[in-house]
This record gives C-alpha cells, sequence and structure tokens, in this order.
C-alpha cells in the first residue's frame, strides 16, 4: 500500500469466498445465454503496516513520522445475477452484477494522534483529523460487477 517499512504488525492478507447459485432460471429460449442466480458470502484479512507524515502547528518545520498498524476484516454477503453467454463449445463469458451489505472492522495498532484538542496537526496546509488516520469500522451498502472468461473441460 505504501512505502512503510515499519513492523508493527504481521502484513498478511487473504480472501475466502463461497457461493451458492441456483441455474434453473430459463428467461430465454437460446442455448447460447444462460441466466441464474447466486447468493455469495466472502471473509477478506487484510493487516499491514503504514505511515503518515504531518507537521504540528506549534512546532517546527520538521514532520513528525507516524507509523502505525491496521487490521482489517471484512464481512461480504451479495445476491448476484449472473449471464453466461457461449461462444463457443470451448469458449464462455460470465457478466454478473450484485448488491448486498459489507461489514468492516478496522483495528489501529500503534497509533498515537489521537485527534483531541490541543494536538492539531497541519499537512501541506491543511488539517488531518482523527479521521484522516483511522477507517471506519461499520456497515457499508456492497455492489458487485465482474466479468470471467471461461474454458469448458
Amino acid at each position: 500500500m505504501n512505502d512503510s517499512d515499519s513492523a508493527i504488525v504481521s502484513s498478511k492478507g487473504y480472501s475466502c469466498r463461497s457461493e451458492l447459485k441456483y441455474y434453473n432460471i430459463n428467461l430465454t429460449k437460446n442455448n447460447k445465454l444462460r441466466v441464474h442466480i447466486s447468493m455469495e458470502y466472502r471473509y477478506i484479512k487484510d493487516d499491514f503496516n503504514t505511515n503518515k507524515n504531518y507537521f504540528p502547528v506549534t512546532l517546527s518545520e520538521t514532520p513528525v513520522v507516524e507509523s502505525y498498524g491496521i487490521l482489517k476484516d471484512f464481512y461480504v454477503c451479495n445476491i448476484k445475477y449472473i449471464m453466461m453467454i457461449s461462444i463457443n463449445k470451448l469458449l464462455s463469458i460470465e457478466l454478473h452484477n450484485g448488491f448486498g451489505i459489507r461489514y468492516c472492522d478496522v483495528s489501529n495498532v500503534g497509533r498515537t494522534y489521537d485527534g483531541k484538542p490541543g494536538k492539531e496537526f497541519e499537512y501541506s496546509g491543511t488539517h488531518l483529523s482523527i479521521g484522516d488516520f483511522e477507517e471506519r469500522t461499520g456497515f457499508k451498502l456492497n455492489i458487485s460487477i465482474g466479468l470471467k472468461p471461461g474454458i469448458r473441460l
């Protein structure tokens, strides 16, 4: 994500996904076009180190480097509408779109800047708030759009 060389947390990430598909939808008599729906659940883990440079308003022009770790856990649940288009006997393309919810659980490790009054900092002339250092935990709308090429074996 950036050039942080801090070792506050072990940098790691992975994604696990399961999907339940329902294929018995016949909206067209065209054999080259198949439509189905699915419900997808995904878990994403993303741990990494980062840093921010900022300047204390009342102090010198020497920047303060704030290095800290970010631990993220994402939980995603989507309902998807999928169209599978057969190009020939061997090749196909799958187009999908979906919507759902995403819950993000974020923790910051080793961050000292807390955004309290008396600790205001500026970076390039703009005020930094605690939100600039911390990603938020909570629910968000999740929209997915995708294209997958396929080969029949």
